[in-house]
């Protein structure tokens, strides 16, 4: 058999087109698929990275506000009493009434009763009689001290049943302290 040149192209053709078919099925399919499963380890690893820089952030986060609330517990806690002070704070209730001529003052102070948070809050009523000018000094004393006298209520009354009491008032206050 002779080969002519269109068997010749015939034959170049269908071994272009059986080598073209074989460099698609063999090279070019498996890169796809490599490049595909690339694609998807790139995005798993950018969601990955993205978690775990989420996570970092929420730990910078997290630091900052236990240092704040390091820094604020010692501040608080120099604020609080401990119940063995107890007789501190209402020697120095009295101490205050005394110097701003408050003499009649009756302080009286509930069990601490314990709370959620670990602290232990009292209850205590003060009750006393005396000028206007006497109860306020007395209130920016209280509030110039270093514990916290949280006062629910205060009630002022015109002091009618004692002797000479012009210019005087009744005062009742509630407060809440917290101890630790």
């Amino acid at each position: 058999m002779k080969i002519t040149p269109k068997i010749k192209l015939l034959i170049i053709a269908s071994l272009g087109v059986t080598s073209i078919i074989l460099i698609i099925v063999f090279v070019i399919l498996p890169q796809q698929r490599s490049i595909i499963n690339t694609g998807k380890d790139i995005y798993d690893q950018r969601v990955n990275y993205e978690f775990i820089s989420q996570q970092r952030l929420d730990l910078v986060h997290l630091e900052r506000q236990i240092k704040e609330i390091g820094s604020n517990y010692t501040r608080v806690s120099s604020a609080l009493f401990s119940q063995a002070d107890t007789l501190e704070l209402i020697t120095v209730l009295e101490n205050t009434a005394k110097v701003y001529g408050i003499d009649n003052q009756d302080l009286v102070l509930s069990n601490p009763v314990a709370q959620s948070t670990g602290l232990f809050l009292s209850t205590i009523n003060i009750s006393f009689t005396s000028t206007y000018q006497n109860i306020i000094n007395w209130a920016f004393a209280i509030e110039q001290q270093p514990f916290y006298l949280i006062i629910d209520s205060m009630t002022l009354s015109n002091a009618s049943s004692i002797r000479d009491s012009e210019g005087m008032i009744n005062v009742q206050i509630t407060a809440k302290v917290y101890w630790q």
